[in-house]
């Protein structure tokens, strides 16, 4: 089954709800910045759940702006400037009421590379939650921003799995060579390190998807597969989770797990996972009576 993992929700009230409860609510303008490509499959259930919420609280009285900055393209904290710059300047004389930052680190680029007038603006921030794992990113843009930080738990993926296959000897760890990619092996090794039992535990990264396909069709008997991410592969070929979660799970003679809801469906075995649109509804849900927003 899908489940949505526990949300840690800041929300900052920047202005007096009770008198923003009694206002009529006037057209508000909406920023939305996503960190990877438009193509991240995601994005569809982050927004669509955003524009739920947004169409029930507000109907038509809200324009909302999307931009995709591609950063996993470029090595984390060298994003170019020149790229922002192009959203600094599309929307500077744009009236905005709200910020919504969503994707790994995000906010670091918007921080980096912001002109002020967005720095200024009421902010909700979404991203991965992965302190658990000693892995940090920065969710405060400024003074006036809500964090939505989506707990991400490899270790009640791993136990959940192992409770619907308590005889598993072996699990397979499979992750592609991108840098989200690789933040997230890292996540798997340390939940991996905690498991107690006699099983076997072996990651296989670094591979050509062909390779990864060859070597799960013969997997020993009682193995599980976990999907970590896997965005890329050796060779440098694209793929989305979705895409790799079908191709691997169609080949493999063992179930395969995701951490997300990113391969439901798609071959991937339920238990424990992120649902991306319950984070785009809590998102929008988060905006009333906040911010004099809704």
């Amino acid at each position: 089954m899908q489940r949505f993992l526990s949300i840690a929700i800041i929300i900052c009230l920047l202005f007096n709800s009770s008198s923003a409860k009694s206002q009529i609510n006037s057209h508000k303008t909406v920023l939305v910045l996503l960190s990877l490509s438009p193509t991240t499959p995601a994005y569809g259930g982050i927004l669509n759940g955003l524009r739920h919420e947004l169409d029930k609280a507000l109907g038509e009285s809200y324009e909302m702006h999307i931009e995709f900055l591609a950063a996993e393209q470029y090595p984390r904290g060298e994003y170019p400037k020149e790229n922002f710059d192009v959203y600094n300047e599309k929307y500077s004389k744009l009236k905005l009421d709200l910020l919504i930052c969503v994707g790994t680190d995000i906010v670091s680029i918007v921080k980096k590379s912001g002109d002020v007038y967005l720095l200024n603006l009421p902010t909700v921030a979404v991203d991965f939650d992965l302190s658990d794992y000693g892995i940090y990113f920065d969710m405060q843009l400024n003074g006036q921003t809500a964090a939505i930080a989506i707990k991400m738990n490899a270790d009640s993926t791993l136990s959940g799995a192992l409770a619907l296959f308590p005889n598993t000897t072996s699990i397979y760890f499979i992750s592609g060579v991108s840098k989200s990619d690789r933040v997230y092996e890292k996540m798997s090794q340390l939940a991996a390190a905690k498991l107690k039992g006699n099983r076997k535990l072996i990651f296989l990264h670094d591979m050509a998807m062909d390779d990864v396909i060859q070597v799960v069709r013969h997997l020993p008997k009682n193995s599980i597969i976990i999907l970590t991410s896997f965005s890329a592969d050796s060779k440098g070929v694209p793929y989305y989770n979705p895409e790799s979660a079908r191709l691997i799970s169609n080949a493999a003679n063992a179930p395969l797990f995701t951490y997300t809801d990113m391969g439901f469906g798609d071959g991937a075995v339920g238990g424990y996972q992120v649902s991306f649109h319950n984070a785009g509804a809590v998102t929008g849900m988060s905006l009333e009576g906040s911010y004099n927003f809704v």
